[in-house]
């Protein structure tokens, strides 16, 4: 239900809007729908909506939409506040951490974890859970297991408070959008870039399909990313990457930002400049 004023979900800036799905096509909406049950099994009260009841969610939203999936207890928060309210939770509870400081390698003894070597010392320990992002699958090869893990580049701009639209997460056909707080607005037009690099062509077979399956959706480019990848292979260090890159923050793909900024101005008429 909605949280209360008072307590964690406020610091969190956690809001009950819902979330939405719109579809623009038959074919869309039919998958959706086939989503409504799979939604029922973890007790989510999401429903399919007409268009008319999206212009009620969504107040001044125009579109040539056939209908959309609606579920209303679901709700947005602040990444950055829920981020280090996690990391004070585990403060909290006997966890020690260290930002900045890189783990190069899972440490092994007769077949057995033994500890991690960061680029600072060495954490004796009988196990190790694997939660580095990005870097993960460099931080298990060593020890024989294959993660398939590629990246893709997801370009968002936030642009300045507008008059309130909706508390609810919004997917349309052309752009997704929820608006915070303060009035300014997330949007993105959806779609990603993907840089190949040599574990491109080795997790090939992995991601085959679902690339296929999302065509039109992930844009495949050839260029500088491929040639530092030979070299980081060349090396062979795990923490090499990561202390080259200590925040993976790419620069934004600016005609993603600028499609999503156009078709934003064109689902919602009346926001102005």
């Amino acid at each position: 239900g909605p949280a209360p004023a008072r307590g964690p979900e406020g610091a969190l800036g956690w809001r009950v809007g819902g979330n939405i799905k719109i579809a623009g096509k038959p074919e869309t909406m039919a998958k959706y729908e086939g989503w409504l049950e799979v939604a029922r099994q973890f007790q989510l009260r999401t429903r399919a909506v007409t268009p008319k009841e999206i212009g009620e969610i969504v107040p001044g939203m125009r579109g040539d939409f056939v209908g959309g999936i609606f579920t209303e207890n679901d709700g947005q928060a602040e990444p950055e506040k829920v981020t280090d309210a996690f990391a004070a939770a585990a403060r909290k509870g006997g966890a020690e951490i260290s930002p900045g400081e890189a783990a190069l390698e899972i440490v092994t003894e007769g077949g057995r974890v033994s500890g991690v070597r960061s680029e600072r010392r060495f954490v004796r320990c009988d196990s190790a859970i694997v939660a580095a992002g990005a870097w993960s699958s460099r931080l298990l090869r060593p020890l024989g297991l294959d993660l398939p893990l590629l990246l893709v580049r997801a370009s968002v701009t936030r642009i300045a408070p507008v008059r309130d639209i909706t508390a609810c997460g919004v997917w349309s056909p052309h752009v997704g959008f929820r608006q915070r707080s303060d009035g300014s607005v997330n949007l993105a037009d959806g779609k990603t870039d993907h840089f190949l690099v040599p574990e491109s062509i080795r997790h090939m077979r992995s991601f085959w399909s679902g690339l296929l399956a999302n065509r039109g959706e992930v844009a495949l480019s050839v260029g500088l990313p491929f040639v530092e990848g030979l070299i980081d292979k060349l090396r062979g260090e795990p923490g090499d990457a990561y202390r080259k890159t200590r925040v993976l923050d790419p620069a934004p793909n600016a005609r993603r930002n600028a499609n999503a900024v156009a078709a934003f101005r064109a689902a919602v008429p009346d926001i102005g400049e």
